[in-house]
């Protein structure tokens, strides 16, 4: 088992900034610089990928997959 590695990061926040009204804590501006936004490692005897981004939304599916064929050891 090795440490979590940062992928990515946050570089400013969301944009176009819409917080979601029906969340407990609303993000406030700036909250999101610097904040992590893929992680990945192993746990125990398979492979981890953690993304708060959603590339699928944004036309950059090719990260999104890629993460997926690492996750799945290809």
């Amino acid at each position: 088992q090795t440490d979590p590695v940062v992928v990515a990061a946050f570089a400013g926040d969301v944009s176009p900034w819409r917080p979601d009204k029906t969340v407990t804590r609303r993000p406030k501006r700036g909250d999101m610089e610097g904040a992590l936004a893929v992680v990945a490692g192993m746990f125990h005897s398979g492979r981890v990928v953690i993304s708060s981004t959603h590339p699928e939304f944004s036309g950059g599916g090719g990260i999104l997959e890629e993460m997926c064929l690492w996750a799945a050891g290809r």
